[in-house]
């Protein structure tokens, strides 16, 4: 999914995102079932609720303050937002990866590049 989305963070400051998410279709009846024709239909409007929430609680500051929002960059220890991120992309995958299976998608990641943290 790299389509970007608009949001607002906590400061009220808009941001255009982009997310990567990485998926597996174990059940294409259920993505049938539901009126979908691609895994990425299905997740589009789903993933964007999930991740505006989630942007609604950061501030634009702690954002950018990390290169990305992966699993790979959430190792500094000495920010103290890296913890807060942490825990806000594991809710984000939480949330997501039981969205996406009731539409029989598996979700096995997620990133979102912080550069592409833009201005509206």
């Amino acid at each position: 999914m790299t389509n970007p989305f608009h949001s607002f963070t906590r400061d009220q400051v808009p941001v255009s995102l982009t997310i990567y998410l990485k998926w597996q279709l174990t059940e294409p009846l259920k993505l049938a079932t539901h009126g979908y024709n691609t895994p990425y239909d299905a997740l589009r409007d789903k993933t964007q609720s999930i991740l505006t929430q989630i942007v609604a609680h950061l501030d634009y500051s702690s954002m950018v303050k990390q290169r990305s929002f992966g699993p790979d960059n959430m190792e500094d220890s000495n920010d103290p937002s890296s913890a807060f991120l942490d825990a806000l992309r594991t809710r984000a995958m939480d949330d997501m990866h039981e969205a996406a299976l009731e539409y029989g998608i598996v979700l096995k990641d997620l990133g979102m590049p912080i550069s592409y943290f833009i201005l509206f």
